[in-house]
């Protein structure tokens, strides 16, 4: 859509996007750039960011109308709109807005304030760990505004329909002191790291997501276990506060170091590709806490090859087959005469028959080259898309290492794999098959 608005913008047709997007409301999250910390859409991806004008959430819930299959329904959902412009734009400071400007519609009822405690456990053991929390409960008796009462909540937002679904249990903290319901906090999890080690349950409060020092990690509940297992901990319950923002992220505080929870993620390899960061909307701006010391390029990697399992077939086969083919050390961006010479002749070193993909709205195709681009500059980088995987290696042999000779400067090539760590490594540990030419 945006591609589309840009191509109007060229005929001199100025056009600004307004777009009403349904997002998915946080407690305790009182300001919107909080609530962009927990929450994201693709409309404020990197390269979308030169574009907007207006960033704005709703207060409270809209009865919106939409039409499915033809026939319009009503659905009550919470409503951000998005602004954007092909020029002219930036980076807008987000806005909680009240639905209306007037206030006398507005009811202010001053009720008492406490905190919650979520207990986050996989569906199939609330029965017990209700049982355990009632058991904690009449043993701390004497600590005041311990909760009492356990109520089973509603399903978690961290449950996965891939995995096996889970659901809270909620406590009232009556106690206002936040030192003393850290105590609470954590006599609960030292009871279950204890006594009930085998139960895998998120201990936290619900203000936590309204707290701007909580350290954000970007993965789900299952790699925070087995985060768990390289602490030696045996349970996720013992790496701290803990609340789950979604299927793909959670809220902590960590009762470790970040060295240390740094050197576990290193012997995992399912935790290279995940990330322990501050919030962006606290006082250390999205800092990194804790991550594995990896090549910035192997963790992309891993992340890309993870895309591809969950992608269709046609498009997973795609990804696998395409190479990056990149000129080191080019000022690209002064270079972009350089990029249709350099396709030909890695044609005819291949015997390949790679063609310019031409239509930008569309994605790649088997057989199609097409520049990098940041912004409308070149960044040195050209993908093309194999016929197979087994084409990788011969455009890897004949094209990686090459050298080119730009105004009696010499520049290296290089050939990559978006999906692969090492290219190299891949081909090295296998076969060399001959291979036919696919234009043929």
């Amino acid at each position: 859509m945006l591609d589309a608005l840009e191509k109007l913008h060229e005929e001199e047709s100025p056009i600004e996007l307004h777009l009403l997007i349904p997002f998915v409301p946080m407690p305790a999250c009182t300001d919107a750039e909080a609530t962009m910390d927990l929450w994201r859409h693709d409309v404020f991806n990197d390269c979308h960011k030169d574009k907007l004008t207006h960033i704005n959430f709703l207060k409270g819930a809209s009865r919106c109308v939409f039409t499915v299959n033809d026939q319009p329904r009503y659905s009550i959902k919470s409503i951000c709109h998005v602004a954007l412009r092909i020029k002219n734009g930036g980076v807008p400071i987000p806005r909680m807005l009240n639905p209306t400007d007037r206030d006398d519609f507005n009811f202010n009822l001053q009720l008492q304030a406490h905190d919650y405690l979520y207990i986050d456990v996989n569906m199939c053991q609330v029965a017990e760990v209700k049982v355990i929390l009632n058991r904690i409960s009449a043993a701390n008796a004497n600590i005041e505004g311990f909760p009492q009462d356990w109520n089973r909540g509603a399903r978690s937002r961290g449950s996965e329909p891939r995995h096996q679904p889970r659901e809270t249990v909620v406590g009232k903290l009556l106690n206002k002191s936040d030192f003393c319901n850290q105590i609470i906090v954590k006599t609960i999890i030292n009871a279950f790291k204890t006594d009930w080690p085998m139960f895998d349950v998120f201990v936290g409060r619900q203000s936590l997501f309204g707290n701007k020092n909580a350290i954000l990690f970007n993965s789900s509940a299952m790699t925070l276990e087995h985060l768990a297992l390289e602490l030696d901990l045996g349970s996720s319950t013992c790496l701290g506060e803990t609340v789950l923002v979604n299927g793909r992220s959670s809220l902590s505080l960590p009762y470790y170091d970040a060295q240390t929870v740094a050197a576990a993620m290193l012997n995992d390899e399912r935790l290279h590709t995940c990330t322990f960061r501050y919030r962006n909307s606290g006082p250390q701006k999205g800092k990194v806490w804790a991550q594995p010391t990896l090549l910035r390029e192997h963790t992309v990697a891993k992340k890309k090859a993870a895309a591809a399992a969950r992608l269709p077939k046609p498009e997973a086969e795609i990804l696998k087959c395409q190479v990056i083919i990149e000129v080191l050390g080019l000022d690209a961006h002064n270079h972009g005469d350089l990029i249709k010479p350099l396709m030909e002749h890695i044609n005819a070193v291949t015997n390949f028959n790679f063609t310019e993909h031409v239509d930008p709205l569309l994605e790649l195709g088997i057989g199609e080259w097409a520049p990098e681009l940041r912004g409308c500059r070149w960044t040195g980088k050209i993908t093309a898309v194999c016929w197979k995987t087994e084409d990788r290696p011969k455009v890897f042999r004949v094209t990686h290492g090459r050298q080119v000779c730009i105004d009696g400067i010499i520049k290296s090539i290089s050939v990559t794999a978006p999906i692969l760590t090492s290219l190299e490594a891949d081909i090295f540990n296998a076969p060399i098959i001959p291979i036919a030419n696919p234009s043929s």
